[in-house]
């Protein structure tokens, strides 16, 4: 279940992740620990970005986990919800 949602969160934070060379982006995440929701990007910089990185003016800049969640956490329901065999109710 909660491979469901870190696949979801991945998926979705991808709008919101700051873009300049595309490495952050495209870098490989890991979940640490695994199972226990925490998902960690690839790049040394990636900390600094998600604290600091000014964005772009739309959806991307700092804090993107943050921003996604506010945007479209009925979205992660959902797909738990899906994922383990029942209808989210929130």
């Amino acid at each position: 279940m909660q491979r469901t949602v870190d696949e979801a969160v991945i998926s979705l934070c991808e709008p919101y992740v700051p873009v300049d060379t595309g490495a952050l982006k495209a870098s490989p995440y890991t979940y640490s620990p695994p199972g226990e929701g925490r998902v960690v990007y690839g790049v040394a910089y990636a900390r600094e970005q998600y604290l600091n990185n000014k964005g772009d003016g739309g959806l991307r800049g700092a804090r993107w986990f943050d921003r996604m969640k506010a945007d479209r956490l009925g979205d992660i329901v959902e797909r738990a919800a899906s994922a383990a065999g029942g209808k989210a109710e929130y």
